[in-house]
């Protein structure tokens, strides 16, 4: 299975076909690494090919793609993604077939939720939703927490887990900052963001390639777990783990923990 961004390739293009996009992209593909009328010719040919041929199909000119001065270098899966998401000029709707939407957030709380608590290492920890709740003592939570007690006195062991969930259009910057406040009393923090989040601000840049890489790298700076949910099957994956916390306060974590506390009764 080729993965970009935590999404399934074949997923994705089977998505491009479904939604009668392929076409336009396959044909503005072509325009890449040919001329004249050669592009339609070659499209006619893909317009009689079943669908299973057209993946291949697509992913072979995207390869092809890379050997061209305007790609040289890049990730055939990323110039596909590319092409779907602006150079191709396909309507929003359809994009949004191919990658998801979500309107809300909140929508998609219950999904992440249930996702973490089919995880082993998630398995003992209570989970809390936080995302409109804020501590007496300055303490922003993200919107869903995670943390344990200790088995015999029922006090707050010194573990808080973050998750800051991320869907809306222009949101990545105020995720980073959302991230960067949760790491102060946090043992580890994860990050769940969409496709569509990462990949428009990738085409900030224009350019999916050296772009896509950036932005993941800055939620891998601040030590933030990567998990990426897609909106078509309501589905996580947990694409990056998170690494070793450095911004932890103890004092924040002690104002945490107070905090859940009292969330935690009145949730009951």
């Amino acid at each position: 299975m080729t993965k970009y961004f935590g999404l399934d390739i074949d997923e994705i293009i089977k998505r491009l076909i479904d939604s009668s996009g392929d076409t336009v992209c396959y044909l503005n593909l072509l325009n890449v690494i040919q001329q004249g009328d050669k592009p339609k010719m070659e499209l006619k040919k893909y317009n009689q090919l079943k669908k299973e041929d057209r993946i291949k199909a697509l992913k072979n000119v995207c390869k092809r793609c890379s050997y061209q001065d305007k790609f040289r270098g890049w990730d055939p899966y990323a110039i596909l993604i590319q092409s779907i998401w602006k150079d191709a000029g396909l309507p929003d709707s359809k994009v949004k077939k191919v990658f998801g939407h979500v309107d809300d957030e909140k929508d998609i709380y219950k999904d992440i939720v249930k996702f973490l608590r089919k995880q082993n290492s998630f398995k003992n920890l209570i989970v809390i939703d936080t995302h409109n709740k804020r501590g007496k003592q300055g303490i922003r939570f993200a919107d869903i927490t995670l943390f344990k007690k200790e088995s015999l006195l029922g006090k707050f062991s010194r573990y808080v887990l973050s998750v800051e969930v991320k869907a809306k259009s222009g949101a990545f910057d105020h995720l980073l900052s959302q991230l960067a406040d949760a790491s102060t009393f946090s043992r580890n923090v994860y990050a769940v963001v969409t496709p569509g989040l990462l990949i428009e601000e990738s085409m900030k840049r224009n350019n999916m390639n050296e772009a896509g890489k950036s932005v993941l790298k800055k939620l891998k700076m601040q030590g933030s777990g990567i998990i990426i949910y897609d909106p078509v099957k309501s589905a996580c994956d947990i694409i990056w783990p998170p690494q070793a916390n450095t911004l932890l306060k103890g004092q924040e974590q002690k104002k945490a923990l107070e905090n859940l506390d009292l969330l935690e009764a009145k949730i009951k």
